[in-house]
């Protein structure tokens, strides 16, 4: 029985590293095929999205990311890891799927029902930047999580932009109210300003 248990441990495993492999070649795919931007917004696909709740912690800062529903302008929904933690609907995320791989979709805010969005037109640190405003899922609102989630409900992850073929930072130098700010922008290995904690919080 012992032997028969380390198998399955050993064939769960290479299925997981499997899956894993296959959203990351589907993503760098997408975005060869586009030339790093996978489709303009208003391309809209059609989305699943599930029932749970979910939040972000990033282990960059050690504070929750939150929907910035105040800024005003090209700033209105700015993601940031910049504040603890109050359980407020801006803390508060749903994963939609976009097609069968179950780490591939666009993230929905309940602080204003919009999609996150990666803004790889903006430029120098904005670029990259994080928000939830779209009220359709295209590539730019398409990311991979990378982890051990959906498996495993609260997990450590990094979020890959299919957008940019970039994964998600967090700037933890940024001044002001521009600290803690999210950017698809990290092309090479990931740290722990790349690293999120994502956290059920009902439904799971």
């Amino acid at each position: 029985m012992r032997l028969a248990h380390t198998v399955a441990r050993m064939r769960n495993g290479m299925e997981h590293t499997m899956r894993r492999r296959l959203a990351l070649a589907l993503a760098l795919l997408i975005g060869s095929l586009t030339g790093g931007v996978a489709l303009q917004p208003g391309a809209a696909d059609a989305a699943t999205c599930l029932s749970p709740v979910y939040a972000f912690y990033s282990n960059g800062t050690g504070k929750y990311v939150t929907t910035e529903t105040t800024y005003g302008g090209s700033d209105n929904g700015m993601l940031r890891a910049a504040h603890t933690w109050t359980g407020g609907l801006n803390q508060l995320f749903r994963f939609c799927r976009t097609g069968s791989v179950v780490n591939i979709g666009a993230f929905r805010s309940l602080a204003n029902d919009l999609y996150v969005t990666a803004e790889i037109t903006k430029t120098d640190t904005n670029y990259g930047m994080l928000r939830a405003r779209s009220t359709t899922i295209g590539g730019w609102e398409t990311f991979t999580v990378f982890g051990d989630w959906p498996e495993v409900s609260t997990a450590d992850v990094n979020l890959y932009s299919n957008a940019n073929s970039r994964y998600v930072a967090t700037e933890v130098n940024y001044p002001g109210n521009r600290d803690g700010m999210l950017r698809a922008r990290t092309s090479g290995a990931t740290g722990g300003w790349e690293t999120y904690r994502i956290i059920c919080i009902s439904g799971c």
